[in-house]
């Protein structure tokens, strides 16, 4: 009874890193998406994001507290601009978060700005991740953000999620 009750709780710790393949950006961009993860409709996304830019493509888990927002924006961006570039979101975003990490990281063969820090919300704080590179030579934005109180349940299958990413010109 008890290894019935150990593989029972292990499948249900291990459920959310369980993947789906995602395909982005005119098949650009490619990366695992948690299994329990659906797409937010429009009205989703009009909700849940500002309205000025919101993303283009975003997923959550089943009570959306857990979301990955996917932006391929207008705003021109080179590979050899990330540094600079990286230093401007820094400023800007650290109105809305408190920014506690900042760095240039390379997944698989690309790199990306990663922005980590804590933004509040109306009813809580949100533990926020960006990521943004040059896709082709425009600034593509990945945002994980996810309530501090679901990031620990969470933090394997979006680090999963991270470890992905992999973009083509």
């Amino acid at each position: 009874m008890r290894l019935l009750y150990l593989l029972l709780l292990l499948f249900q710790v291990t459920l959310p890193l369980a993947a789906e393949p995602v395909s982005a950006c005119g098949g650009a961009l490619t990366f695992t998406l948690p299994k329990e993860f659906t797409p937010l409709s429009a009205e989703e996304i009009g909700l849940k994001f500002p309205p000025i830019r919101p993303p283009q493509l975003a997923y959550g888990n089943a009570s959306r507290s857990v979301t990955i927002a996917i932006n391929h924006t207008d705003s021109k961006l080179r590979p050899g601009q990330l540094v600079e570039f990286g230093s401007f979101m820094k400023k800007a975003v650290g109105v809305r978060m408190t920014v506690t990490e900042d760095q240039i990281v390379n997944i698989g063969e690309t790199r990306w700005i990663r922005l980590v820090g804590v933004a509040k919300a109306i009813d809580q704080p949100i533990h926020n991740e960006m990521l943004i590179t040059s896709l082709q030579d425009r600034a593509l934005m990945i945002n994980l953000n996810s309530t501090v109180q679901d990031y620990p349940k969470y933090e394997k299958a979006l680090e999963a999620l991270k470890l992905s990413l992999k973009t083509s010109p």
